[in-house]
């Protein structure tokens, strides 16, 4: 969109794969210049504001706004960029796409009751009275349910 900012200074970064972009510190926060020759230009209007091609790029939470196209100096104020703001409806729709965080713990007490299933079954002096995989599981779960109660 095109939009009338105010540029208040500059900082070169490297480029991941090599070469240099330019970040601007701007009325509408930091933006990213990847085309040097917009930068140039840029760099020779810092605390002025200029006319730019502003594009916002949303990516999970973090939003990337890139100057693509420079138009010139402006005789008029800085755009007011309106934030939109998110009702309840489309925040549980967002949650909703969100993958839940794995439960910690049980991470950890099926990894500590496979250690335990495979110590017993290497043990050739464990109780031979148990006669099939499942049943080793289900002792080796008792176990591990058994350490978590005495360690609470």
């Amino acid at each position: 969109m095109k939009t009338n900012i105010e540029l208040k200074k500059v900082e070169i970064k490297p480029k991941k794969n090599g070469g240099n972009y330019h970040r601007f510190e701007t009325s509408h926060g930091w933006i990213t210049v990847f085309e040097k020759a917009i930068a140039d230009t840029l760099m020779k209007h810092l605390e002025k504001i200029v006319t730019v091609e502003l594009i916002e790029e949303t990516k999970g939470e973090y939003v990337n706004k890139k100057i693509t196209k420079y138009y010139g100096l402006s005789e008029d104020s800085v755009t007011e960029i309106s934030e939109e703001k998110v009702t309840a409806d489309e925040s549980a729709y967002e949650s909703a796409d969100k993958p839940q965080a794995p439960n910690k713990d049980c991470s950890f007490n099926t990894s500590y009751a496979k250690d335990i299933f495979i110590a017993m079954l290497m043990d050739t002096s464990a109780d031979k009275k148990i006669t099939s995989y499942k049943e080793v599981m289900a002792v080796a779960c008792a176990l591990v349910k058994q350490a978590k109660e005495a360690f609470k």
